[in-house]
């Protein structure tokens, strides 16, 4: 089999449609490249061509070209024709039958109605009057930058998130303790040959997300938190009292889990990574309470959910500095003296950590157990967030529609009814982190991004979040790898704001692997709160993974 030219830049050919069918059969491709010894494909930037060798059970040769500078329909039903023979006559594994059966199916699906799936891109772009008939006007959801924001001599920091970056390698983790994994794995080997870059998956015998355990510098070090359990003198520091947020239990364990990672297994697991640098810091963070993103003048801001100061500030009382010392400090400067010593030592312990000069620190108000949950670095200073006032409207929009089957009029409903509680509860919440985000340098825009329902007597408990995921410049240009929804509508919807601001392809992951549902990326949203994101640690492009 020869696949040329699958992981270089594609150049555009004339009409979407073409593009579709282009990357469909790139996929198909693919996944045929497992079964060398029985099918031949050729596939380069203008066309495609498939052959089926003779023998096993198979009683004929079969053949089909598609020329993509030359689009011809019959040509791409031939194609579908023969892989639909080839599937069920040639020995492919299970799951492979299951995905190239639904690649079939969309293809058919594409000649037949026009129709694209949100399987793996998204080229139906809903245009800027149907978002308006949907409540969302592009104008309302765009926070303008309040001015470029300059640091003198920036330090480099972590490996930036927005969808500039050149991601060389993705870390995943697989075990039997993390539910899903395997379904978001499979979703992101293949992504990773569309556009690029290396995937490696570590067997791991804890379920912490790789996300959380340490963070990729821009040299690709990494930093990971303190490993000694802090939380246990915290609350009791010099009568500090700590923060609500962290004194609920679950909370509580889930982050000494984090603190001890490095001390123990993970650490370990960790450890079949190819790169070496790595060092423990004297802060405490999880990586999903922290993005490091481009602000409008291309400069490097770290934005960080306000807790993770908090039990840093706690962290320095109990740990950095003696009770002696404090004494001495309140006889010299007072007692708010002393807080603002305690509070610039955080800011310095910190940044230390994470190569970052203090000013480009930003702390914005925490909604959440991490910012990465409603927060996502996007293109030229663009940061999206998710706004329960814009799902509003847009929930509200959608229950007029005539076409909507019952379990969608029941679930937006649902979904609407909580995304109007969260409005109120958080609206000042969501004006400070305007704010602040905007005198950074960034532009804001408002996205219909995360939908929550709780379980009822006739509804499933769902939790749809579609903020977790992984941007990034590959072969098909600024790509999102997000997790998928068992609402077409809504995936369509999301993808094409996306889509009008920057960002090219849209990848939804979390589909079962035995069947064509999400279930998968709503279950671990619901159990785990983590989705894509979560479970990937990412590395730049270098001259050793270009």
């Amino acid at each position: 089999m020869t696949i040329n030219n699958i992981n270089k830049t594609t150049p555009t050919p004339t009409g979407n449609n073409v593009v579709i069918q282009q990357r469909k059969f790139k996929f198909i491709a693919t996944i045929f490249g497992k079964y060398e010894d029985k099918i031949e494909i050729s596939f380069t930037n203008k066309s495609i061509n498939i052959k089926v060798n003779p023998g096993t059970t198979l009683q004929k040769k079969y053949q089909a070209n598609v020329n993509f500078d030359k689009f011809n329909p019959k040509e791409t039903l031939k194609a579908i024709l023969v892989i639909s023979s080839v599937i069920d006559k040639v020995i492919l594994s299970e799951s492979d039958k299951i995905y190239l059966k639904n690649a079939i199916g969309r293809l058919k699906d594409d000649f037949k109605n026009k129709q694209v799936s949100l399987r793996f891109s998204t080229t139906n772009l809903i245009d800027i009057k149907e978002l308006h008939e949907l409540g969302i006007e592009l104008k309302d959801i765009i926070v303008r930058s309040k001015g470029p924001v300059s640091f003198q001599n920036p330090l480099p920091g972590p490996f930036a998130e927005s969808a500039e970056r050149l991601i060389g390698s993705v870390v995943m983790t697989e075990n039997n303790k993390n539910e899903f994994s395997q379904e978001y794995n499979k979703d992101m080997q293949t992504i990773a040959t569309l556009e690029g870059f290396k995937l490696q998956i570590i067997q791991t015998k804890i379920s912490i997300n790789p996300e959380d355990s340490q963070v990729v510098l821009s040299d690709s070090s990494r930093v990971t938190p303190i490993s000694k359990d802090v939380f246990a003198e915290i609350k009791n520091a010099y009568g500090y009292s700590a923060p609500t947020y962290f004194t609920d239990k679950q909370h509580v364990d889930y982050h000494r889990g984090m603190g001890s990672a490095m001390d123990g297994v993970l650490a370990k697991d960790m450890k079949q990574l190819n790169q070496d640098s790595i060092k423990e810091g004297k802060s405490y963070f999880e990586g999903g309470n922290i993005l490091t993103a481009t602000s409008t003048d291309n400069s490097k801001v770290i934005i960080i959910g306000a807790s993770s100061f908090d039990i840093n500030n706690a962290i320095f009382r109990t740990n950095y500095v003696t009770y002696n010392e404090l004494l001495e400090a309140k006889t010299v400067a007072g007692q708010t003296g002393i807080r603002e010593i305690i509070n610039q030592k955080t800011f310095e312990m910190m940044a230390t950590d994470l190569n970052i000069r203090p000013e480009q620190m930003l702390f914005i108000p925490q909604m959440g157990l991490h910012i990465d949950t409603y927060l996502r670095p996007g293109l030229n200073g663009e940061i999206f967030i998710n706004d329960w006032g814009t799902s509003v409207k847009l929930l509200t929009a959608l229950l007029k529609l005539n076409n909507l089957s019952a379990e969608e009029k029941n679930y937006y409903s649902s979904f609407l009814e909580h995304a109007q509680a969260m409005g109120k509860k958080h609206e000042n919440v969501y004006k400070e982190t305007y704010k602040k985000l905007t005198e950074y340098g960034f532009t804001v825009i408002k996205v219909p991004g995360v939908f929550y329902s709780k379980k009822t007597l006739n509804l499933p408990a769902k939790h749809i979040n579609f903020m977790n995921g992984v941007m990034g410049t590959g072969n098909s240009g600024t790509f999102y790898i997000t997790n998928g929804s068992n609402f077409p509508r809504l995936n369509n919807i999301v993808a094409s704001i996306f889509k009008h601001f920057g960002i090219n392809n849209i990848y939804f992951t979390g589909r079962s692997l035995d069947s064509f549902s999400f279930d998968p990326a709503e279950k671990s949203l619901l159990k785990f709160d983590s989705g894509v994101d979560c479970r990937t640690l990412e590395f730049p492009k270098d001259d050793n993974n270009k």
